[in-house]
């Protein structure tokens, strides 16, 4: 399995022709108060599986803190890999996610049990001008 691209962006859809369509890619948000509520964001997922991998997997992406704590319930689901299909696209919608401290945040992606990618998200105390 080869995961070939994971991030946080504003905006995402999957066409019905199946292309990918990503809108303002980040890795860094920023905020004057903490704890800081960020409204919405996308976290976008494309895999590539192989011939030898077509079936059912199981997929869990853990949002964390800098101390590894769980900012938000891990997500917990499973994918196909179809013989005729050997792309998976997944983009989850988290709305109204609460930072407490600025630092360095992450998404975790684990498929099949086996650690894929952390994909950093940085939270940023904004200064006031």
């Amino acid at each position: 399995m080869e995961l070939k691209a994971a991030f946080f962006c504003d905006g995402a859809n999957i066409s019905r022709e199946g292309k990918v369509n990503i809108l303002g890619i980040f890795s860094a948000i920023a905020s004057n108060n903490f704890p800081a509520v960020h409204p919405h964001m996308i976290f976008a997922i494309m895999l590539n599986g192989h011939r030898s991998e077509v079936g059912q997997h199981s997929m869990k992406i853990n949002f964390i803190d800098e101390d590894g704590r769980e900012i938000i319930p891990a997500f917990h689901g499973t994918f196909e890999i179809l013989p005729d299909n050997l792309e998976s696209n997944f983009i989850l919608n988290l709305a109204n996610i609460q930072f407490k401290k600025p630092g360095l945040y992450a998404a975790d992606i684990v498929i099949d049990n086996h650690n894929m990618k952390s994909v950093n998200l940085k939270v940023l105390q904004q200064q006031i001008v």
